[in-house]
């Protein structure tokens, strides 16, 4: 299992080898992770996992991006958990820590543009939730103190 850090640019990387090592992850700082799962093996491997790493350029510091070979047979219960088949891939998978919120997008081609607009959606959708509750728990105490 390889994992590496891009210098100064916190840029993360871990190819899953084993389910075991998928739980490390749950551990990092950035909380919310963007799996990708590929086919190693597959002509167009190379080309996605480039895409793949301009768009976690775009995403520093916010969501730990993670490469999930679909060939490795413990990754298989990686594959189980976002309810994916491997007919569904290539596809992305993205999971908020905190609150186990996750949403999938099987994809036909990785795109720079796909991936971006994948994660920005599931981060709107986390603050919009995360600032409806800030606003619903304000005005819940406000009733309470008249």
């Amino acid at each position: 299992c390889s994992r590496f850090t891009i210098p100064n640019r916190c840029v993360c990387w871990c190819h899953i080898c084993l389910w075991q090592t998928a739980i490390g992850l749950f551990n990092s700082t950035v909380q919310t992770h963007l799996l990708l799962f590929t086919d190693k093996t597959s002509q167009e491997h190379t080309e996605r996992v480039r895409r793949y790493r301009e768009a976690a350029e775009l995403f520093r510091g916010k969501i730990l991006f993670v490469l999930v070979d679909s060939n490795v047979k413990g990754n298989e219960r990686v594959m189980s958990f976002f309810n994916l088949k491997k007919s569904q891939l290539p596809a992305l998978a993205i999971f908020h820590t905190p609150d186990e919120q996750q949403d999938v997008l099987p994809l036909g081609e990785v795109t720079v543009e796909r991936v971006q607009d994948f994660c920005s959606g599931f981060l709107k959708r986390k603050q919009r939730v995360s600032t409806q509750y800030v606003g619903e728990h304000c005005y819940s105490h406000a009733s309470e103190q008249d």
